[in-house]
């Protein structure tokens, strides 16, 4: 039987598949709530076409080159029934562990895939749910991924695998367009680029990669070429490069800094010019010796610290769920249609929470749960 803090957290994910959010940010929430719920190391959604094959993606870590042979160069693996791809995962009739079906058979050791792409990636080491409509279409496959040091999946894991299955598949049928949510003051995520006055990167920490695939918001497809964006700056972050270059130079130009709001959540992208002299001063030098730091920071939206702070309160499933809609702007109304409840239940839940949560009133809610911290324990 799942453990009372596993009921809590599918509570959690249920409750984040309900809010109607659009897909990104529902996946991205969702992702998130998987690694915490089965231990693993990451996962990325796939969204997949009529066809089968992955479209789009929220990557919660950029993809190697061995990644991305497997998910999108179908040109060069699909022609080979033994060799796995995600179009064949969902071809294939499980809903978790479709893949274990390939790589578990006796050909599996003699696949490209197994010779030449993941090796030292381990394909072993993952798992994946493929979320199917009512009618056994695919709709998208969660790939989670475990570290190599330990990558036994246990009954216990699929089984809450396949537990998350109607959630996700509600997470997708969210608005394709819908006005972005208000985001936190508080940064959810930050990594670096170290590149030279061409745009050529260096060094990249954390997963600085995936932030400036979405700071530009670039689309998923078969034929993206992940590796050159590992290696060069997207148009969009060189566009804020040359404005640095440009103030270095003197030139009136404004702050090499900007906020983009895009469907993985808000992010903030700075260029800072990194080649101190002796005693902390900046030193001229050419083009070709300049250095720059490119910062990117993502803010969660409102609903990821919404959710983070309700699951802290002493509340009931229904409770949360209330509380989480109306700090999320829902009227009672609205509150009231999409938890299916009439205005009377509704008022009697919310007096539960006021109580529980020694709160004066809705303001005094919404101030609890719109906060950048969790509340006190």
């Amino acid at each position: 039987m799942p453990s009372s803090s596993v009921n809590a957290q599918l509570k959690q994910l249920r409750l984040t598949a309900a809010l109607g959010l659009p897909a990104y940010q529902a996946m991205a929430l969702i992702t998130a709530q998987v690694e915490r719920l089965i231990g693993c190391s990451f996962a990325n959604f796939f969204w997949l076409d009529g066809e089968g094959r992955p479209c789009d993606a929220y990557l919660r870590d950029y993809l190697p080159e061995a990644m991305d042979a497997f998910v999108g160069n179908h040109a060069a693996l699909e022609r080979d029934p033994r060799e796995p791809t995600l179009d064949k995962y969902a071809a294939l009739p499980p809903r978790v562990g479709a893949g274990r079906m390939l790589i578990e058979g006796p050909e599996f050791r003699r696949t490209l895939v197994y010779n030449d792409v993941f090796r030292p990636y381990r394909i072993e080491g993952s798992l994946e749910l493929v979320v199917r409509e009512p009618s056994g279409r695919a709709r998208g496959i969660l790939m989670v991924n475990r570290s190599t040091n330990r990558q036994t999946w246990t009954r216990r894991e699929a089984a809450i695998l396949a537990a998350i299955h109607d959630h996700v598949l509600a997470a997708l049928a969210g608005p394709a367009v819908k006005p972005d949510v208000a985001c936190s003051a508080t940064m959810d995520d930050s990594a670096h680029l170290l590149v030279d006055g061409g745009g050529q990167i260096e060094y990249s920490a954390g997963n600085a990669i995936t932030l400036a695939m979405q700071h530009a918001d670039l689309a998923f497809s078969p034929d993206f070429d992940f590796s050159a964006l590992g290696q060069k700056l997207t148009p969009a972050l060189h566009a804020l490069l040359d404005r640095a270059a440009t103030i270095r130079r003197g030139l009136p130009s404004p702050p090499a800094h900007e906020v983009r709001r895009t469907r993985h959540g808000e992010i903030t992208a700075r260029v800072l010019h990194c080649n101190p002299g002796p005693a902390g001063e900046w030193k001229s030098c050419g083009p070709s010796d300049e250095r720059y730091m490119v910062c990117l920071e993502r803010r969660p939206p409102l609903a990821a610290i919404v959710l983070g702070n309700a699951a802290a309160l002493p509340l009931s499933a229904r409770e949360q769920e209330l509380a989480v809609f109306l700090a999320l702007g829902l009227s009672s109304t609205e509150a009231a249609e999409r938890m299916a409840i009439s205005l009377t239940t509704l008022r009697t839940y919310l007096k539960s929470v006021y109580n529980r949560t020694d709160v004066a009133g809705r303001s005094g809610l919404l101030a609890l749960l719109r906060g950048g911290s969790p509340p006190a324990a």
